[in-house]
């Protein structure tokens, strides 16, 4: 089956898994070589599940991005329902260290 995938980057470059047709590399290709296979793209490895902003932004759009990839939409977790726009802008400014 053809379905959209919820993995984040940061948590596959951690991670044997592969990835294809992204930023035009067809075959498929291992994350934790990414630096390697596309300079520009810059992911920072972590191990924690998917920060708030993430699963909101996908949870939001999931359909949408199925639809232009041609897939299915992804199965996402029960709880990426609850994540409001508070709680993802948070996320954010926590990460960057932003201070108000």
């Amino acid at each position: 089956t053809n379905m959209l995938v919820i993995n984040n980057c940061s948590t596959e470059v951690s991670t044997d898994h592969q990835y294809q047709n992204v930023r035009g590399v067809a075959e498929a290709r291992y994350y934790k070589n990414v630096a390697t296979d596309i300079p520009d793209w810059t992911i920072k490895p972590e191990t924690a599940e998917a920060q708030a902003f993430w699963q909101r932004l996908f949870f939001l759009h999931n359909k949408k991005i199925a639809e232009i990839r041609g897939l299915k939409p992804a199965k996402t977790p029960s709880g990426w329902s609850k994540v409001t726009e508070e709680m993802a802008l948070k996320n954010l400014k926590d990460l960057y260290q932003v201070l108000e």
